[in-house]
């Protein structure tokens, strides 16, 4: 889920020059502007807020009100300084979270009182939004600068367009060209335009602020809106509140006083997703360990079976998209030798995701074990440990890769890309995959010139995905080079696989031929390969076919572009009841899939229709 702090801006003080005004009349929409008009235009704006000279008064701000966003309603209160601190907390009951921008860093603290560093890219806007709540930007010398763009007509009204820019940071400044009135900012963040309409205009202390804010995204349900109740200008600040906090301690206990849960059998469904057996609020059933998950989830159909309440409306990403969720409070899980107590959790139906695994996904475990514990993985060996950060000292023999911070309390590595490109992409165990990359590296790179490229469908929260596929020469990891990499190149969705931000998702397709020790307090990841890491062949699909169990059939709902099954006539909508020879069950079907999709080029693949009828293809490398 993304955050729920969005910009929350306050003062809108947007100017880009001190330059004195020049005569002459605003610009017609889609006319040249000059420099000069550029001025003219800004200064009417300042005009309208309360002058230049009152901007410079202002040292710090604390304010306070009530926000609505994901179905919830609550408070919220933001502070900052001139000097580039900034604070925010908001609580909407079950779901709460801090932002803060101080002294120690750039950090959040998520719903579950965990401490999660920023992300760069994050940080560095935050600190370009909060010179702008101060009018930096308006004054000489900090670095900013302004372009007066063609009209725009917004809200039935048309609009002088500002963009004011800092270190490749920007958005656009909407005025009302007869009086500087401020209407709207534009934003982009990522890849997507996010807008924010400023009303409820007062004046406090000689200054115009907009005392209702309302942010909005592509995706409706991820909209805020922020009422403020009160603004105060020079009221003095507790520099103390933007030190870094320690993390909630009890997150997890391990039993019996103990600091590490020792080996624990794990289940690597289709060989690359982790299955273990624990209890949900008393009642035993599988968990999915997931380090790509923004929060922890409970299937929808659990969550109504256990009686736990829900609230809100949550926008859950996925590599499918966007899915509906909401927010569960009180949830405790078990696994052997520990315990995550009283923490909060997503609800989303994950019956979609079960169907295409082939299996149920009752509970997925995120971040939060990540956060607070080390997570040993040790892939060849089928089992996983927990151990307790506080003191844990890395004594084997593997190699130390460094962790960035990502989005929502993710961590990325860097890879190298046929030893040439590095990508900064995230360490995602929930995906069963290689390596996705993302459009912009792709084509920035341009991965896929040269290649044999086909398509294949794949998805998870948000539903189904259509990527590239094509072969990389290598992929370098922890200085490990693998060779002949399936890939997969996204196209660019809405989804969690659709960034600028960074270069793609690592996934289990890697990580199964390795030991990982995950160590987020201390941002490492040691690496040890597992017996014959370089020389396992990856698998591959070498067949074209991929759909879904149904009413006793797979049933098709992609065939990959020049594959054996394209080739062959199948098409989407068919329904095959047995591969090979291996009648296709509710239970059995997606390894059955998996096994003869994989078969090795050359080899004849037969399968049965649902009219009895059998066919054969050759299995070749497509891509």
């Amino acid at each position: 889920m993304r955050s729920l702090l969005h910009r929350l801006p306050l003062l809108a003080i947007l100017a880009g020059s001190a330059a004195a005004p020049r005569a002459g009349g605003a610009q017609e929409a889609g006319a040249k502007v000059t420099a000069g008009e550029v001025a003219e235009v800004l200064d009417r704006h300042a005009r309208w807020l309360g002058g230049r000279e009152n901007f410079g008064k202002v040292g710090d701000f604390v304010a306070t009100g009530r926000l609505t966003s994901h179905g919830l309603s609550g408070t919220i209160r933001s502070e900052g300084t001139r000097d580039g601190w900034t604070r925010n907390d908001v609580d909407l009951g079950v779901l709460t979270e801090s932002e803060v921008i101080g002294p120690t860093g750039a950090f959040s603290v998520n719903a579950n009182g965990q401490v999660e560093p920023k992300p760069e890219e994050s940080a560095t806007r935050a600190r370009f939004n909060g010179m702008r709540d101060f009018g930096l930007h308006l004054l000489p010398g900090n670095g900013f600068e302004a372009e007066l763009r063609a009209r725009e007509d917004r809200d039935g009204e048309t609009w002088d367009v500002v963009r004011v820019e800092r270190g490749g940071v920007w958005c656009d400044l909407f005025l009302d060209p007869a009086d500087g009135r401020h209407g709207w900012t534009r934003e982009r963040r990522d890849r997507e335009d996010v807008w924010t309409r400023h009303t409820d205009w007062r004046l406090v202390e000689g200054l115009r602020i907009s005392f209702r804010t309302e942010v909005l995204r592509d995706e409706p349900r991820e909209n805020v809106t922020i009422e403020w109740r009160e603004i105060k200008l020079n009221a003095g600040i507790d520099r103390r509140r933007f030190d870094r906090p320690a993390s909630r301690a009890d997150v997890v206990r391990f039993s019996g006083g103990s600091t590490a849960t020792g080996w624990i059998p794990m289940e690597l469904h289709l060989g690359r997703y982790i299955y273990l057996e624990g209890k949900v609020n008393g009642r035993e059933t599988d968990i999915v360990l997931d380090s790509g998950a923004g929060a922890t989830v409970i299937d929808a159909g659990l969550a109504d079976e256990l009686k736990l309440q829900s609230v809100g409306e949550v926008a859950a990403r996925g590599v499918g998209g966007v899915q509906s969720a909401a927010m569960l409070d009180n949830v405790t899980l078990e696994l052997p030798g520990l315990v995550l107590p009283r923490i909060k959790a997503a609800r989303i139906d994950m019956s979609g995701v079960g169907r295409l695994l082939g299996r149920p996904m009752p509970v997925v475990l995120g971040k939060e074990i990540f956060h607070a514990t080390v997570v040993d993985i040790d892939y060849p060996a089928s089992r996983i440990a927990f151990r307790a950060a506080e003191g844990f000292d890395y004594r084997g023999d593997g190699r130390k890769v460094p962790l960035f911070p990502g989005p929502d309390g993710h961590r990325r590595v860097d890879v190298v890309v046929d030893g040439k490109a590095t990508a900064r992409v995230t360490v995602d165990t929930g995906s069963g995959g290689t390596v996705a990359l993302f459009k912009a590296f792709t084509e920035e790179n341009g991965l896929l010139e040269g290649r044999t490229v086909s398509e294949a469908q794949g998805g998870g929260v948000g539903g189904a995905i259509v990527s590239k596929v094509a072969t990389l020469d290598s992929l370098t990891f922890a200085g490990y080079e693998l060779k002949a990499v399936p890939a997969s190149f996204t196209r660019g969705e809405k989804s969690t696989f659709d960034s600028k931000d960074f270069d793609g998702n690592l996934g289990a397709g890697v990580f199964s031929r390795f030991r990982l020790i995950f160590d987020y307090a201390r941002e490492a990841l040691w690496v040890e390969p597992g017996a014959e890491w370089d020389k396992q062949p990856f698998r591959r699909d070498r067949v074209g076919i991929q759909g879904r169990f149904d009413d006793g059939a797979l049933l098709v709902s992609f065939v990959a572009p020049g594959s054996p099954a394209e080739k062959g006539g199948v098409q989407p909508g068919e329904r095959i009841t047995r591969l090979g020879d291996k009648p296709l069950t509710a239970d059995n079907w997606r390894v059955e899939l998996m096994n003869w999709s994989n078969a090795p080029a050359g080899s004849e693949v037969k399968f049965t229709g649902a009219g009895g009828e059998e066919r054969t293809l050759r299995a070749v490398d497509y891509f």
